[in-house]
């Protein structure tokens, strides 16, 4: 999972990660040259579109760092999404 944003009340909002490259359109590849710190077993996805919330105590620790612009490709994928659903007025 991907740690997007805080929620409040310690909860978090979540991103998607798999190793599994389900040929997801929306998906974006990490590799260890995304990482500003900490390594990764396998290049990975991250599946903008399959958000969930969790309470901090699900969270047992930090594996790595995106970098600053690879962190912020993923929120501006999520919010692209979001975007797409906002009514127009």
């Amino acid at each position: 999972m991907v740690v997007l944003s805080s929620a409040g009340n310690r909860d978090w909002i979540l991103g998607q990660l798999t190793t599994n490259p389900i040929g997801d359109p929306l998906s974006i590849e990490l590799t260890n040259e995304s990482l500003a710190e900490g390594s990764l077993l396998f290049d990975s996805y991250f599946r903008p579109a399959k958000l969930f919330s969790g309470h901090e105590s699900l969270i047992r620790g930090t594996i790595a760092q995106l970098k600053p612009e690879v962190f912020n490709r993923l929120l501006d994928s999520t919010m692209d999404i979001l975007n797409q659903n906002r009514m127009r007025q």
